[in-house]
C-alpha cells in the first residue's frame, strides 16, 4: 500500500507540473545561450564577407572579362564560360539575411540599423548589376522560401530600394546618438559612413542616369553638400590580415600564381602611356621583358609576363568598397554631362588620376597630365573611362560596369570565346533557382528575354 501511495504522489506531482506549463518548449532552452546573433558580430561578419567576396570574385571574373589578365591554362573565364557563379549568389543572399536581422533586431540601435542599410544597398546593387532582376525586397526573409524577383529599376528606385536605403541611413546617422559597434571599416565613425553612403549614391545615380531623370538633381545636391571623400585617407577599404583572413593568392602554389599573365590589351595601354604602374601590377618574364598574352589564347609557349609579387603580399591587396579616386572620376564624368558645373570636369579628372597613382604609392610622371600621349585632359568621356580603367586594375567590377555603360575602353573580344564574339554583360542565374524558385525565376527571365550572358537589364540598355 505504501508503494501505491508513493506512485499516486509522484503522479499527482507530475500532473501539477504539467498543469503549470503551457508547453515543453522552455525545457530545452538554455537561458545562458543566445538564440539570435548579436548585431555587433553580424556587422563585423557582413563587412568582411562582402569585402572579401567582392575582391576575390571580381579579381577572377572582372579581371578576365576586362582583360587585366589572361590564362593559357584553366581559362574558362577567358573564353566567357562564366557558368552560374552559384557560391557568389548564395553567400550574398546569406549576407542580406544577416543584414535584415540587424535591421529588425531589438538590440540594434538606429545607427547600427543605418550601417546595415548601407551594406544592404551595396549588396543589392551588386547583385542586380551582375545578374539583372533578382530577389531583393523579400530576400533574406526566413519566412519566405521562394522570394519574388524585382526589376532592376525597382531595386534601385523603389521605397526601401538601394537609393532610398542610402538616403534613410544618412538621415539617421546625422541625428542618432547611438554607438556603432563591430565596425571594422570605419571604427564607428559616423561621418565616414555618411561620406561613404554619399559616394555610393553618386556611383549608382551616374550608373542609372540615362534611364532615371532624377539623377541629375540628386548628383548636384550630393556634390554641393561637400559631404564626400576629400582624399585617399577616407577610402572605404579593409585590409587583409594573415591566415585565415588573407588574400587568396597570397598562399597559392607558384605555378597557380604564375599562370595569371598580362594581356596584350592592358600591356599596350600601359606601354603607350609609359605608365609606371606597369611594374607595380606585373613582373617581367625571365628575359626581363614584358610580353602579353592575347585574351583567350591557349598558347603556353609565349614566355608571358605574370602578375607582380605585390599580388602575393599580405599588405598590398585590400578589400575595396569605394575610393576617393573613383569618386573624382565619377564627378569628372558628371561635370562632362553637365550634371554638375561643367568647368570642374578637368579638376576632378586630374584629382582622380593623381589619387590613383598615390593609392598605389607609384610616383606620377611629371608630364603625365600634360602629355597628349599619356594622361592629358582632352574633354572626352573616353579619356575619363580609360584612365578609370587603368586605375581600377584588379579592383571590383567598376571596369566591367563602365564598359557596359559607355563602351569604353575599346576592347576586342577574346579569341576562342564561347559567346559568339561578344563580351558578356551579366552572369546567368544559378541553375538551382530553376528548381527551388522556378516560378519567380521564370518570370525574371521573361523580363530579360533569356538567361544568357548577353541579356541586358534596365540601365544597360544604352
Amino acid at each position: 500500500m505504501k508503494i501505491i501511495n508513493t506512485i499516486k504522489t509522484v503522479a499527482a506531482s507530475a500532473l501539477l507540473l504539467l498543469a503549470s506549463c503551457n508547453d515543453f518548449g522552455d525545457i530545452n532552452e538554455n537561458p545562458d545561450v543566445p538564440t539570435t546573433a548579436e548585431p555587433t558580430f553580424l556587422i563585423t561578419n557582413a563587412i568582411y564577407k562582402i569585402g572579401n567576396q567582392t575582391a576575390t570574385n571580381a579579381f577572377e571574373h572582372n579581371g578576365a572579362l576586362m582583360q587585366y589578365y589572361g590564362k593559357y591554362d584553366f581559362n574558362d573565364l577567358d573564353h566567357y564560360k562564366i557558368e552560374t557563379n552559384s557560391s557568389f549568389w548564395v553567400n550574398n543572399y546569406k549576407n542580406l539575411g544577416d543584414l535584415n536581422d540587424v535591421i529588425d533586431a531589438e538590440k540594434s540601435n538606429l545607427s547600427m540599423k543605418a550601417i546595415a542599410k548601407i551594406l544592404k544597398a551595396y549588396t543589392g546593387a551588386l547583385l542586380t548589376d551582375l545578374y539583372g532582376p533578382v530577389p531583393f525586397f523579400e530576400a533574406g526573409n526566413k519566412n519566405i522560401l521562394t522570394p519574388k524577383y524585382d526589376t532592376q529599376e525597382q531595386i534601385y528606385t523603389a521605397e526601401n530600394g538601394v537609393l532610398d536605403l542610402l538616403k534613410k541611413a544618412i538621415s539617421t546617422l546625422n541625428s542618432d546618438t547611438g554607438i556603432i559597434t563591430g565596425d571594422v571599416l570605419f571604427a564607428g565613425n559616423k561621418n565616414q559612413w555618411i561620406k561613404f553612403a554619399n559616394v555610393l549614391r553618386l556611383k549608382y545615380l551616374l550608373r542609372i542616369s540615362k534611364v532615371y531623370p532624377s539623377a541629375k538633381n540628386e548628383i548636384q545636391q550630393i556634390a554641393n553638400s561637400g559631404n564626400i571623400f576629400t582624399s585617399n585617407d577616407e577610402n572605404a577599404i579593409l585590409d587583409y590580415t594573415q591566415e585565415p583572413n588573407n588574400w587568396f593568392l597570397a598562399t597559392v602554389r607558384s605555378g597557380d600564381f604564375q599562370v595569371y599573365s598580362i594581356t596584350s590589351t592592358i600591356l599596350t595601354m600601359l606601354n603607350d602611356k609609359q605608365d609606371p604602374r606597369l611594374a607595380f601590377y606585373y613582373k617581367p618574364n625571365a628575359s626581363d621583358t614584358y610580353i602579353g598574352i592575347t585574351p583567350g589564347s591557349n598558347d603556353r609557349t609565349g614566355g608571358y609576363t605574370s602578375l607582380s609579387d605585390n599580388y602575393r603580399a599580405a599588405d598590398v591587396v585590400k578589400m575595396v568598397f569605394s575610393t576617393y579616386f573613383e569618386q573624382e572620376f565619377i564627378l569628372a564624368e558628371a561635370a562632362l554631362e553637365n550634371y554638375i558645373d561643367n568647368s570642374t570636369a578637368q579638376t576632378h579628372y586630374e584629382n582622380a588620376v593623381k589619387a590613383a597613382f598615390n593609392y598605389r604609392a607609384v610616383q606620377i610622371p611629371t608630364d603625365y597630365l600634360t602629355n597628349p600621349s599619356k594622361g592629358l585632359w582632352d574633354g572626352s568621356l573616353e579619356t575619363i573611362i580609360n584612365q578609370k580603367y587603368l586605375s581600377h586594375i584588379f579592383i571590383g567590377y567598376e571596369a566591367w560596369f563602365d564598359y557596359r555603360r559607355t563602351g569604353f575602353p575599346s576592347l576586342t573580344p577574346a579569341i576562342n570565346n564561347n559567346n559568339s564574339d561578344k563580351i558578356p554583360v551579366r552572369f546567368k542565374y544559378p541553375s538551382e533557382e530553376s528548381f527551388t524558385n522556378k516560378q519567380n525565376n521564370t518570370e525574371a527571365i521573361s523580363w530579360l528575354g533569356n538567361n544568357s550572358y548577353d541579356a541586358k537589364s534596365w540601365w544597360d540598355k544604352n
